[in-house]
């Protein structure tokens, strides 16, 4: 084999080398893209499981208080006019609401394709629940029949179903899923960092 002859074969090794260093470079590229995207998404969908359980458990209390106002007063009768919540609290109340089920819609949105139909289902038992407590809201200390019956049948179920069910059972599942995208981002890591070494 001639020098030329040689050189050429080493030329062309070097570029085969070469092309299939940035092949493997780009691929591992795009799936540590993937798992950083997964991770982030984990992280901050953990993040807004915690703060909607912590507000929908606060909403909870103020309605329990409300609900223990009516039967500290005896919990008959249509209530007073003029007696019942003011403008001003319901319009706070409602926004609250509203700021939460924003927050679930975000949950939707960040979820992976085979658990977003569980948050849709959990965002619209959070909608049902949103309308129960404004009508209870609304009726407290100016129809008062109205604001029991409202908590009794649409209200406290749907608060025993979607904190004592659906909301824990969503969120124990995201963080074993988050812990398995956590495995999977440093292992893709480590193994980005070792592919190039195997060429």
């Amino acid at each position: 084999m001639t020098i030329k002859r040689r050189i050429n074969l080493s030329f062309l090794v070097i570029s085969v080398f070469f092309v299939l260093t940035l092949i493997v470079y780009f691929w591992n590229v795009q799936r540590q893209n993937v798992s950083a995207d997964s991770l982030r998404r984990a992280t901050s969908r953990q993040a807004l499981f915690s703060d909607v359980q912590q507000e929908i458990t606060s909403y909870q209390k103020q309605i329990a208080l409300l609900g223990q106002a009516i039967s500290d007063t005896g919990g008959g009768g249509t209530g007073t006019p003029g007696g019942g919540v003011g403008a001003t609290e319901v319009s706070r109340f409602n926004e609250q609401l509203h700021k939460t089920s924003e927050k679930i819609r975000e949950l939707e949105r960040l979820a992976d394709g085979d658990m977003r139909p569980q948050i849709t289902e959990f965002a619209s038992s959070f909608d049902a629940l949103s309308a129960s407590w404004m009508a209870f809201y609304g009726n407290f200390g100016v129809n008062t029949q109205a604001a029991i019956m409202e908590l009794a049948m649409r209200g406290d179920p749907l608060t025993a179903r979607i904190v004592g069910e659906t909301l824990p059972g969503l969120k124990s599942a995201d963080r074993a899923r988050a812990a398995l995208v956590t495995q999977r981002f440093f292992a893709e890591s480590e193994l980005g960092q070792r592919a190039p070494l195997g060429i």
